[in-house]
């Protein structure tokens, strides 16, 4: 995980998503695209990242309307 632009594999919540999966998905549906997010992480930690995915979210909904 990246915190304040560094890697991070020490903290709690990093050594929480350790060998995490994440699956990304793009699809078409309704004239419009997709992405569905899918986690195999523990609700604690999706608690934790959820600010980040908003934040990244937004960002690639902003790249992708460019």
């Amino acid at each position: 995980m990246v915190v304040e632009g560094k890697e991070d594999y020490e903290s709690d919540v990093a050594k929480q998503l350790k060998g995490g999966l994440e699956t990304y998905t793009l699809s078409e549906k309704n004239g419009a695209t997709q992405l569905d997010v899918a986690s195999d992480m523990s609700e604690d930690a999706f608690v934790s990242m959820s600010d980040s995915w908003k934040k990244a979210l937004h960002k690639v909904k902003e790249l992708s309307e460019k």
